[in-house]
C-alpha cells in the first residue's frame, strides 16, 4: 500500500525488515505519500513503520511530513533506543 506496488516487487517480501537490518524499502521507489506532496498535500503516518529505521529509509525522509511512531515492533527491541519521530 506504501507504494502502490505488490511487496515482491518493492523488494519487502517475503516479510517486513528487521531491526538488524541495514537497509530498508528501496530508494527507488516512490511512496504515495511523495505523490501525494508534489500535489499539495500534507501528510502523516502514525504506527509501526518496518521499512527500515536507518535516517534515509524513515517516514520523514519518504514523503511524510510528520511521522509518531516506532520503526519496527518493540517486542525485538531497539538497537539505537529510538521511539518516535516527527
Amino acid at each position: 500500500l506504501m507504494t502502490g506496488r505488490y511487496p515482491v516487487r518493492t523488494g519487502v517480501y517475503p516479510g517486513v525488515f528487521k531491526p538488524d537490518a541495514e537497509y530498508g524499502m528501496s530508494l527507488n521507489e516512490t511512496t504515495l505519500a511523495e505523490y501525494l506532496k508534489k500535489r499539495g498535500y500534507t501528510t502523516s503516518i502514525i504506527g509501526k513503520w518496518h521499512l527500515g529505521h536507518l535516517p534515509e529509509y524513515l517516514p520523514t525522509n519518504r514523503g511524510f511530513d510528520e511521522w509518531f511512531g516506532i520503526p519496527y515492533h518493540m517486542s525485538g527491541g531497539s538497537l539505537d533506543h529510538h521511539v518516535c519521530g516527527y
